[in-house]
C-alpha cells in the first residue's frame, strides 16, 4: 500500500488525516465526523467499508457518494500505476488508492477513513495519519486477529505512531490494558472520549459513544466548529442500515448492522429502549458469513423472542447457507416451525401485519445491503468484491 501512495505520487501538505480503528461503530463515529465537518462548511472526503448497494458508497467527498463518471477515472489511474507493481493489489488496496488519488485531486481540508480489519496491517494504516480514533473493540474475525479480546486489541492499537494523538473510547478492561501497554511502549498522546448528551440523528444509546468518540477527535484536531454546527451536525448524520427504519408494505421494517455479539446486545438494547418496538411483536430477517453465526444467534436469542425467523443467505462467497443457518437455530432450541428461508418482503410483511409485529433484520451488513437494495428498489452492485 505504501509503494501504491508513492507511484500515485500524492500530496496532503494541506489535509488533516483522521483514521478510525475498532470493531464496533467506527462506521457510525466517522459518519458523525463528517455530518460535523460537513455543516461548519469543511471540504470533506470519507472512505468507508464494505458497501451495502454500491462500491461507490465507499468513496464520499463533500458529503455524497462519487458519481460513476469519477468512479471509473479513479479506477482507470490506479490500474494503469498497478501494472507495473511487482505484487497486484488487493480490490481492497484499489479501492482506498481511488479515494486517496481522488481526495489528493480536489485538494479537501479533511480526510476520513475507516479501517477496514484490524489496523496493525490494515491498508488504511499506511497513509499516516495526523490523529487515531479507537471505537469499541469486541471479538470478531478471531481466525485474523486473534482468539482473544487481548490479542484483537493488540492487532488494533498498533496502528498507532509515535506522538500521534490517539482518542479511544472507554474500553473493557482487557482492552483498556493493552492500550495503556502500547502506549509506553509506542509513545503515542492518549486520551480518552466522553460520552456525546447532545440529540443525535443515529438512534440508540451505544451511538452516544460514537459520537463522542467524533467530537473528542475534532476537539484534538482543533478544528474551528461553532456549537450550532456541532449539534446540527449530530442531528443531520446520514448512516443508513444503522438502525434504520423503512415503511414498506405496511409495516415497519429495521435494518441494522449489528453483526457480532457486541453489536447484537447494544441493538437488543436499542429495542428495549424504543417505545414503538419494546413490547412489539419481532419477525426476524438474519444473514450471516461462516465463522461467528454461532455466537451470534445465542446471543440474539437471549435479546428478545421472535414470532418467527427467515434465514437469509447474503451474495457472498463467505455467506452461511440456508441449511447450516437453519441447523444453528435448531440447536440453539428454536423450533423448525419457526424457520423459512427467505423468501420475499411482501411475503414477509404479510405474516407480519397479521402478527401485528415490526421486521428486523440483522446478523450481517450483507444481508442488510440486499435487504436495503429490494426496499427501496436500488440495483445492487453484485459485480464488485465487498470486503
Amino acid at each position: 500500500m505504501r509503494l501504491l501512495i508513492s507511484r500515485l505520487k500524492l500530496s496532503y501538505a494541506q489535509t488533516k488525516i483522521i483514521q478510525v480503528v475498532g470493531t464496533n461503530g467506527k462506521g457510525s463515529s466517522v459518519a458523525f465526523i463528517e455530518s460535523i465537518l460537513q455543516a461548519q462548511g469543511y471540504a470533506t472526503g470519507l472512505f468507508t467499508s464494505p458497501h451495502l448497494c454500491s462500491a461507490r458508497e465507499r468513496i464520499r467527498m463533500h458529503g455524497s457518494m462519487i458519481s460513476e463518471e469519477l468512479f471509473i477515472k479513479a479506477a482507470v489511474q490506479v490500474s494503469l500505476v498497478c501494472e507495473s507493481m511487482p505484487d497486484q493489489p488487493s480490490f481492497f488496496e484499489r479501492i482506498l488508492a481511488m479515494a486517496l488519488w481522488l481526495f489528493d485531486q480536489n485538494k479537501l481540508d479533511v480526510v476520513i477513513l475507516e479501517a477496514g480489519l484490524g489496523g496493525r496491517l490494515d491498508a488504511t494504516s499506511a497513509c499516516e495519519a495526523h490523529i487515531l480514533g479507537l471505537s469499541t473493540i469486541a471479538l470478531d474475525h478471531q481466525h485474523i486477529l486473534g482468539e482473544t479480546l487481548e490479542k484483537i486489541t493488540i492487532e488494533k492499537i498498533a496502528a498507532a505512531r509515535y506522538k500521534q494523538p490517539v482518542v479511544s473510547v472507554i474500553q473493557a478492561a482487557a482492552s483498556t490494558k493493552e492500550i495503556l501497554k502500547a502506549q509506553k511502549e509506542v509513545g503515542f498522546d492518549l486520551s480518552w472520549a466522553s460520552l456525546c448528551e447532545e440529540p443525535l440523528g443515529l438512534y440508540g444509546k451505544h451511538q452516544r459513544v460514537n459520537a463522542g468518540l467524533a467530537l473528542a477527535l475534532i476537539e484534538k484536531l482543533d478544528l474551528n466548529i461553532t456549537k450550532n454546527n456541532k449539534s446540527r451536525g449530530l442531528l443531520e448524520v446520514n448512516w443508513p442500515g444503522r438502525f434504520e427504519i423503512i415503511k414498506k408494505h405496511g409495516v415497519n421494517i429495521i435494518l441494522d448492522g449489528a453483526h457480532n455479539p457486541s453489536g447484537i446486545q447494544a441493538l437488543g438494547q436499542a429495542l428495549a429502549d424504543h417505545a414503538d418496538f419494546n413490547e412489539k411483536a419481532c419477525v426476524l430477517v438474519f444473514g450471516s458469513l461462516v465463522g461467528q453465526s454461532e455466537e451470534k444467534i445465542i446471543e440474539l436469542l437471549k435479546i428478545r423472542h421472535f414470532s418467527h425467523i427467515y434465514i437469509h443467505s447474503p451474495h457472498n462467497p463467505r455467506a452461511q447457507s440456508i441449511d447450516s443457518l437453519t441447523k444453528i437455530f435448531s440447536e440453539a432450541r428454536v423450533e423448525k416451525s419457526k424457520l423459512s428461508p427467505f423468501t420475499s418482503f411482501e411475503e414477509i410483511a404479510r405474516l407480519a401485519k397479521k402478527l401485528k409485529a415490526f421486521v428486523l433484520v440483522c446478523g450481517s451488513l450483507y444481508t442488510i445491503g440486499e435487504a436495503r437494495a429490494q426496499l427501496l428498489e436500488i440495483n445492487p452492485d453484485f459485480a464488485a468484491p465487498n470486503f
